[in-house]
């Protein structure tokens, strides 16, 4: 290195630089050290669950936790493994309590209790960490989000009155006049089209599950002969494309538009409105080609 001027010029021998580079490029691991074999690390980023939607609001802390942990993994943490484990108990769980009558307590909701607690256990046993941490980390957590993080399950327990009050009946019966009798196509556009447009005003997908496919799923599609999986899982994500286009749905739409100081409040849905119709006529084709294998 030469001060020059108020400078510090650095020059590199070019040769003895290539040279260190193919050395470490020649090891098979770009001459990274694995500093973190036989240790533990915690990453917390989002990821889908069964009461949140989940949807491009999501992607830059998936994409930066994801980030984290190839870089991680990389230089040998262990990394990930209670969250593998919660969802490898949850199917495993769900499946057994499906096919051994002995458990058939062990429904998917109870499923999901037992795969939480165990990877639980296998965290703290992993981190060696004193189970006090997992209630004071779940306090501070609860604490920072506050009383909004009730909500999904408080509009899930919306779509369930709903139903409950006989609302999917009121609207298979105003369905019935626009879906002509045998019409799939129609049938799989209304269905889709609803659980968008009933998402847009609860604002929550799992609101609108129950209702319009007690109305409209299950009478037009599933007892027509559709696939009662197929119908399901293209219904619930179809709902997902209202989610982008409401203002229901603040903590996706509205506060992002807050936090990047845009002039319009509403800039984030108008963005998306595209994305979401196209993805809406995506899902009414699949619907019409899966479902009716």
């Amino acid at each position: 290195a030469v001060v020059m001027g108020g400078y510090c010029n650095i020059f590199f021998d070019r040769t003895k630089y290539v040279e260190s580079v193919l050395v470490k490029a020649g090891d098979g691991n770009l001459g990274v050290k694995k500093t973190g074999t036989g240790k533990n690390i915690c990453i917390d980023y989002s990821s889908p669950n069964i009461a949140k939607n989940f949807h491009v609001g999501h992607l830059r802390t998936t994409v930066i936790g994801n980030s984290l942990y190839k870089i991680y993994d990389k230089l040998g943490y262990k990394v990930f493994i209670p969250a593998l484990c919660l969802a490898l108990v949850a199917v495993v769980a769900a499946t057994l309590g499906g096919s051994v009558k002995s458990l058939s307590w062990l429904t998917a909701n109870n499923a999901i209790g037992v795969s939480g607690v165990i990877a639980l256990i296998v965290a703290l046993l992993l981190f060696k960490a004193h189970p006090k941490y997992a209630v004071i980390d779940g306090t501070r957590l609860m604490d920072n989000v506050g009383p909004v993080g009730i909500l999904p399950q408080l509009l899930s327990a919306l779509g369930a009155l709903f139903t409950a009050a006989g609302v999917g009946t009121v609207i298979a019966n105003g369905v019935s006049a626009i879906i002509p009798e045998g019409s799939r196509l129609i049938a799989c556009a209304v269905y889709c089209v609803a659980m968008a447009l009933f998402t847009i005003i609860m604002g929550n997908g799992f609101a609108a599950f129950s209702v319009i496919t007690v109305g409209i799923g299950i009478p037009f599609l599933i007892m027509q002969g559709a696939n009662p999986v197929v119908v399901g899982a293209l219904g619930l994500t179809a709902g997902y494309c209202g989610t982008l286009c409401t203002p229901m749905a603040a903590n996706f739409n509205i506060m992002p538009a807050a936090l990047l100081e845009v002039k319009n409040k509403y800039a984030i849905i108008k963005s998306q409105l595209p994305v979401a119709i196209i993805m809406l006529v995506i899902h009414i084709v699949l619907m019409y080609v899966f479902a009716f294998r």
